[in-house]
């Protein structure tokens, strides 16, 4: 009897719980997700500007198919570019206290807040090569 008490009493608190973390994920963070998706996907054109905030120069400045990381153990910006026939670029940009950047998606997709895609390995699922005949 104990038991189904406890059994019960971790049911609730778990359905509780889980209730509480649905309505915290609202509307703008699957769409700030999918955004962040589809930039690290190359499928954003973005514009990445490096300013010198003492002298308000523009250090750096790149625009295309951007994907970012802010490397903090480092103190560096990480900057991967694709260029057309798929080869890509890196550029390596260092922060300091007086150095900050900006991104702006200049030409965003379209992201919808409520699609999300599921990717198999085909080779995961059907371990075998298929030959096609004529």
């Amino acid at each position: 009897m104990k038991t189904t008490i406890k059994l019960v009493a971790l049911l609730i608190a778990l359905l509780t719980a889980l209730l509480l973390c649905i309505g915290c994920y609202n509307e703008a963070n699957r769409v700030r997700t999918n955004l962040a998706k589809e930039a690290d996907a190359f499928n954003c054109v973005r514009r990445v500007t490096v300013v010198d905030c003492i002298t308000n120069i523009v250090l750096f400045q790149c625009e295309g198919k951007i994907s970012i990381t802010a490397d903090r153990t480092d103190n560096q910006l990480e900057i991967l570019i694709e260029e057309e026939g798929g080869t890509y670029k890196k550029a390596i940009v260092g922060l300091s206290d007086n150095v900050t950047y900006l991104v702006e998606d200049i030409y965003s997709s379209y992201v919808n807040p409520y699609q999300y895609t599921i990717m198999w390995n085909p080779k995961m699922v059907l371990p075998f090569d298929a030959k096609l005949s004529d």
